[in-house]
């Protein structure tokens, strides 16, 4: 799974709160997950998703109080010393609600697995066609009737289109209290099992949500597909300048792994051997030039 589906699978939804409860934690009570090899604080990878980058010196703190919350809207940046006064604000470090100060016995309601992680039941297809309409040739989902829902709720959303769309591109929506990408509700809308991998957008466009437009791809293939970064100097993916060779040179990653491919002088020689990489690794999954 990429990052937004770790994010998505391993946190539950508060609906008294509102807050995104991360569902591994260790010291301080903050959520922990690893990025690249490397274990990184939920509530900051969450923002970096969402926000963008955080800024050198700045901490992400909790207005909710709750550290193991991932939820965006109740994160915001600041300095250290805002961060010990809303620790003391709230009477220390926070877990889930019901939970105290650090090493003080936590309240965790509803069912859990040894770990403490709680286990996460994946929607079925008779949830989301009896939640939801999908249009298979525009990739619109709209509500309908839920019986989770009050009198008031239905009268304004149903047939309403369902869901918004995350800095980041994707569409998700929030079902009985748990969030879902729009793309993969499409998969198992469709075909009545969710997705064991990734789907990958065949044009890159990750809002268009259009059965054509998804298919199931590995971790590589679905990122062989992706749009390429505004920052790139070459404007070709894989494909960058060397200040120490003075030549343009070609790379590609295959099941995590960065093979160098060769260099040129010209980026028409470089983008030529990035082609034929990805022609023999990714076949049509390769990259399209979406900008």
């Amino acid at each position: 799974m990429n990052i937004v589906e770790r994010l998505e699978a391993n946190s539950i939804w508060e609906p008294n709160t509102g807050c995104l409860l991360w569902q591994s934690t260790l010291v301080r009570e903050h959520g922990v997950m690893k990025v690249h090899g490397k274990m990184e604080q939920a509530h900051r990878v969450a923002w970096e998703v969402e926000r963008g980058r955080i800024p050198k010196g700045l901490w992400v703190l909790h207005s909710c109080g709750v550290s193991c919350c991932i939820n965006v809207q109740h994160l915001r940046l600041g300095h250290r010393r805002e961060n010990a006064r809303d620790r003391h604000l709230h009477g220390g470090y926070q877990g889930r609600p019901g939970g105290g100060v650090l090493g003080t016995p936590r309240i965790v309601s509803a069912p859990t697995l040894r770990s403490g992680r709680q286990k996460r039941v994946p929607m079925t297809y008779d949830e989301v066609r009896a939640a939801l309409d999908y249009d298979p040739d525009t990739g619109v989902f709209r509500w309908r009737v839920r019986a989770d829902r009050d009198r008031s709720w239905n009268l304004r959303f149903v047939g309403e289109v369902a869901g918004n769309t995350m800095t980041h591109g994707y569409r998700r929506m929030n079902i009985m209290g748990k969030l879902h990408l729009a793309h993969r509700l499409a998969w198992l809308w469709m075909t009545g099992q969710m997705p064991d991998g990734h789907i990958d957008h065949i044009n890159g466009d990750r809002v268009d949500n259009r059965w054509c437009n998804l298919r199931l791809a590995t971790a590589s293939q679905n990122a062989m597909n992706k749009r390429l970064l505004d920052a790139s100097r070459s404007g070709v993916t894989g494909v960058s300048w060397s200040t120490r060779k003075q030549r343009w040179i070609a790379t590609i990653t295959v099941q995590r792994k960065t093979r160098y491919l060769g260099s040129s002088t010209t980026i028409e020689g470089a983008k030529r051997l990035r082609e034929a990489a990805e022609a023999e690794h990714f076949g049509e999954y390769a990259h399209k030039g979406v900008a």
